[in-house]
């Protein structure tokens, strides 16, 4: 009797399929563990009851949301592990008539973290002339965050946030 062998596509295919199933599982737990603190708590609590539960509470708390003005210079402490910034296209002339950038490079926005030079993604709402940026990584200590913009004059508008992280 002939024994029938696998194909070596076959099992490439099963261990590509295997790996993006675990990608994927991952994907979904921390999507979980970022925003929905309550189930992982739930959870914690029916599988580990005699956890101590102040490392939750750290976590419930490791993230924030900062409304940014558009003062020069803006400070804030916190114990947060990341922050997310939210605020408004800061549309004042800096200098009169001064139309340096091009119409494409008008209303755009950089945010970086100096001390880990993590840069934030921003996404803008161009109709309310409002951003939003996903969590930046705060470190311990002072973190210096850069906000450069682009006005709708084209003039560059700096801003900095000081996050002192307890």
């Amino acid at each position: 009797m002939k024994k029938k062998t696998i194909p070596i596509t076959d099992i490439i295919e099963y261990l590509l399929l295997t790996l993006v199933l675990s990608i994927l599982s991952h994907s979904i737990f921390q999507l979980f563990e970022e925003y929905d603190h309550s189930r992982i708590s739930i959870l914690s609590k029916l599988f580990n009851p005699t956890e101590d539960h102040s490392k939750m509470k750290k976590r419930k708390n490791s993230s924030i949301v900062l409304d940014v003005s558009c003062k020069k210079e803006i400070k804030k402490t916190t114990q947060a592990n990341k922050i997310r910034l939210r605020g408004s296209l800061c549309d004042f002339k800096t200098k009169p008539q001064r139309n340096t950038a091009s119409f494409k490079e008008k209303n755009q926005i950089t945010i970086l973290n100096e001390k880990n030079h993590f840069l934030a993604t921003v996404f803008k709402k161009t109709n309310k002339k409002k951003y939003s940026t996903d969590y930046i990584e705060v470190d311990s200590g002072v973190n210096l965050i850069n906000i450069s913009m682009i006005n709708s004059y084209g003039d560059k508008i700096e801003q900095k946030i000081e996050i002192i992280k307890k």
